[in-house]
């Protein structure tokens, strides 16, 4: 990979001086950049697309160049104040840069992990990296400009606190689009873009109070509460009793099934992540997908209810005989969008606005290996009755105010988080190019990953998709405490349960 190639972007100013933009982190985003000071929560994202003509460095930067323009966040740094009380604040670089490296390794994997180990200069920005993989110009003098036949393949990497991946869906999609204009000298119309709001923080915009009587579009599922129980910890031993039945933490288990392996993986003088990618054939997810419809539940909460059952297999042969429940905490990725009372600003809040939202799933044991269909799916409607539950009271709200402020004062916890997994669904990332330019680019492939460390964080980081009607499971973890061997084992545990609950 080459040098970074920083390049000055001139801001958009009139006649005389504008002042440059800024503003205080609100609490969710001061969280996730503590976070980023820790070495947590960067994400790098890899897309790559078929193209009818081959796209040059030179492109790239012009459309850098619009789309920074477009994205005031794109142009902030971030400084720290220290007068009365640490507080950092948002404030648009003065002489605005892009960084943009170009590299010619199409290997994707090695050029996700690279882009993993780089850090930002907060102080200076900008606060996201472009890796371009610059194409083999003799390969593509020999191919024909139609029927998709080059590539463009680049890995974006941003701050957390200035995107999220909401927003940065909206980013690749502008992005595509500024390409495709200048492809076709449509200069004009990427001047009259619309751009982007440089709006306060998620907290100020929000209602305060969630409001009352406000109808949600939700799904009242039947209740077995046979097969989800709650639990309360019991101080005396490293097991919760649920109602009805003795439960075991995950976390605890964990720990004991793989006590060795842990050890000898903590000796690693850095730690590294690893990523184990597989999908299913359109066929087969065209079977789960409508497998969910038909039992009314939602693809998030039948990949949880899967991740917990596939992590109940793994531990079981650690688990004393008279346990009937494994309880796994978990968190999945709430978007805070949906509480905006102005529905324009409902998809389209620039920046920040998603947070981890926990909850615990009990296992039950006596049929972890011999799950009938209807137990599976039983489980899924709970697990779908109660993010519906959480989400439609407002509690993510509450939860945002609570962790965000912890944690400005909160000391970097030592050991795993006890939620051992973290669940994220992109839904169907096809439409990042939008319908009109389909027949000038396709979205080939379009992994990630994820910065995991040992302290503070699940074991497992699961992403889930829909790319070109096939399913696709990213199952992302800490190569410093969970072994390969051992995340392939649970990846294909994974794997197994979703085909043998859904007809595959």
């Amino acid at each position: 990979m080459s040098i970074e190639d920083i390049s000055e972007v001139s801001r958009d100013t009139n006649a005389g001086c504008i002042p440059r933009l800024s503003r205080p982190l609100g609490p969710l985003e001061t969280m996730y950049h503590l976070y980023h000071q820790r070495g947590m929560d960067l994400i790098v994202q890899l897309m790559s697309l078929k193209t009818n003509v081959p796209v040059t460095q030179l492109i790239v930067r012009q459309a850098l160049v619009f789309l920074m323009k477009k994205h005031p966040i794109l142009r902030m740094c971030i400084k720290r104040s220290d007068r009365d009380h640490v507080q950092y604040n948002f404030l648009e670089m003065d002489k605005c840069a892009m960084d943009l490296r170009v590299t010619e390794n199409t290997n994707h994997e090695e050029i996700l992990a690279e882009a993993l180990l780089l850090s930002f200069d907060y102080e200076s920005g900008p606060l996201w990296r472009m890796v371009f993989v610059e194409p083999d110009v003799k390969l593509c003098a020999h191919l024909p400009n139609s029927n998709l036949n080059h590539s463009l393949v680049f890995a974006f990497s941003c701050h957390h606190a200035i995107a999220d991946g909401i927003y940065l869906q909206k980013i690749y999609m502008d992005f595509i689009e500024m390409i495709h204009l200048i492809q076709n000298g449509r200069f004009n119309a990427l001047s009259s873009m619309k751009k982007s709001l440089f709006l306060p923080p998620i907290e100020k915009i929000l209602p305060v109070i969630f409001p009352y009587g406000r109808e949600e579009r939700r799904h009242r599922l039947r209740r077995h509460s046979e097969l989800f129980r709650s639990t309360e910890t019991d101080p005396n031993m490293s097991k919760t009793r649920s109602f009805g039945g003795k439960a075991i933490e995950a976390l605890d288990v964990y720990h004991k099934r793989f006590h060795s392996e842990i050890a000898n993986l903590s000796s690693a003088k850095r730690q590294s992540t690893g990523v184990i990618r597989f999908s299913f054939t359109e066929g087969h997810s065209r079977t789960f997908l409508l497998s969910n419809k038909e039992n009314h539940v939602t693809v998030t909460s039948s990949c949880v209810t899967a991740a917990c059952l596939s992590l109940a297999r793994l531990l079981e042969p650690n688990i004393p005989d008279d346990v009937d429940y494994l309880a796994v905490p978990v968190e999945i990725m709430v978007n805070l969008r949906r509480y905006v009372t102005d529905q324009t600003m409902f998809e389209n809040y620039p920046g920040c606005a998603a947070i981890h939202i926990p909850l615990t799933i009990s296992v039950p044991l006596r049929c972890t290996h011999n799950v009938s269909s209807t137990i599976f799916w039983n489980l899924s409607q709970q697990c779908s009755e109660k993010i519906s539950d959480i989400v439609s009271s407002g509690k993510p709200i509450e939860i945002m105010k609570e962790e965000a402020e912890n944690e400005l004062n909160a000391q970097p916890v030592k050991g795993k988080s006890p939620f051992v997994i973290c669940l994220t669904n992109l839904s169907r990332v096809d439409d990042m190019v939008k319908p009109e330019l389909k027949k000038n680019f396709r979205l080939a492939s379009f992994p990630s990953l994820t910065r995991i460390a040992v302290d503070d964080m699940p074991i497992f980081f699961i992403n889930v998709f829909t790319l070109n009607k096939e399913l696709n499971v990213n199952v992302g973890y800490c190569a410093s405490y969970t072994s390969r061997q051992t995340a392939t084992r649970y990846s294909w545990l994974y794997s197994d349960v979703i085909c043998q609950h859904s007809k595959l």
